[in-house]
């Protein structure tokens, strides 16, 4: 099996942006911000253009599990974002474990090869099934969730792992798209004083890091097509709340076209095997007046001569979300910053990752 990076061999770029200084964050969104965070963190400024994409990011500030534990989340994380090779998240999961009591020779296990660790079986099973989650190559299926279930995962936990990895998934396309710079926070580990910034997350532990009962998604999101099979699957997770909400603004939000944004979902859905996704923007898109001959034309060559524009630079570089070097793929954002505006790339970069992160969740309809 394919060995991911350790943090320092990720090749990582300057910060993107498509202007020197972003945009001021609206009032509300910063208000809220310096009360969740204390002020407004830097890679939320970065996208201040996009308000559905700093609401969500906020949402998610504290994710919240109804069936599996924090800690599993916190390697869950470490994996996914460790195999997605993305710099900011990898080294976020790595400090946060070494600042609430993990060691660095534990760590190095889990990154080496977490199958020979100490781990319980159900932590192995579960790290490797939203390992596959993430990678999607090839889609998880019944055997994977088999192997869960016979270890005594129960279908609704399997259900949580499966949508908290493309969570990460989600943040991980969100932070290498822009290369967000490491956070400062990695320089506290190993320091003499590190030991009270254990005390302080433990404290932010108590107040946001416990499971809450099972949240019923609203009634809505559960049956209305195209997408009602996949929330009907997932109704009761936290975290799927939150990916409706997202899903619902961002097709909501006037800076790229819907039919755009249901373009670059389509592309990444195909890229991704995601037959729910696809036929879910087939069905939309019709809405939007594009035919049919043309919405496969540009599934089967990233192009058309019906497309705007703007959707001809976009559409390629969304199918090269789904996998790729960071470096290369930041080069591409970079070039694509130099030709588009900030909001334009901002959104773009948001509804990717949502789409590359909703594409991956349909696995669990195939995995009962």
């Amino acid at each position: 099996m394919h060995q991911p990076p350790l943090l320092d061999e990720i090749e990582w770029s300057e910060p993107i942006s498509a202007r020197a200084v972003p945009p001021p964050l609206d009032p509300e969104l910063a208000r809220q911000a310096k009360a969740e965070f204390g002020g407004v963190p830097p890679f939320m400024s970065r996208f201040a253009a996009c308000p559905w994409a700093v609401r969500m990011m906020m949402r998610f500030r504290w994710p919240q599990f109804a069936y599996i534990s924090h800690r599993l989340a916190d390697l869950i994380l470490l994996v996914v974002s460790q195999d997605s090779s993305c710099r900011y998240c990898y080294g976020n999961a790595r400090t946060y474990l070494r600042l609430t009591g993990q060691s660095e020779t534990r760590i190095r296990q889990l990154e080496t090869d977490f199958q020979q660790s100490d781990l319980p079986e159900q932590h192995r099973l579960a790290l490797e099934f939203a390992r596959l989650v993430a990678r999607a190559s090839p889609r998880p299926g019944r055997a994977e969730a088999a192997a869960l279930t016979n270890a005594g995962v129960t279908s609704q936990e399997a259900a949580e792992i499966a949508t908290y990895a493309t969570y990460c998934v989600l943040a991980t396309r969100i932070a290498t798209l822009v290369a967000v710079p490491p956070s400062p926070t990695e320089k506290l580990v190993g320091r003499w004083f590190s030991p009270m910034f254990r005390v302080v997350l433990e404290l932010e532990g108590r107040k946001h890091r416990r499971q809450i009962p099972p949240q019923p998604l609203p009634a809505h999101a559960i049956a209305t097509p195209p997408m009602s099979a996949l929330f009907r699957h997932l109704d009761g997770l936290p975290l799927a709340s939150l990916l409706y909400r997202a899903l619902t603004e961002s097709l909501q939000s006037k800076i790229l076209p819907r039919r755009t944004k249901l373009l670059l979902w389509a592309v990444v859905a195909r890229a991704l095997q995601c037959t729910t996704c696809e036929a879910g923007c087939r069905t939309l898109i019709a809405e939007e007046g594009i035919i049919e001959d043309e919405f496969n034309e540009v599934l089967q060559r990233l192009h058309s001569r019906g497309l705007t524009p703007l959707e001809a630079k976009l559409v390629p570089i969304a199918r090269e979300t789904t996998r790729y070097v960071p470096a290369a793929i930041q080069a591409k954002i970079r070039g694509l910053a130099a030709e588009i505006r900030d909001e334009e790339l901002v959104e773009f970069v948001a509804i990717t990752a949502l789409s590359n992160a909703m594409a991956r969740l349909t696995v669990v309809l195939d995995c009962p």
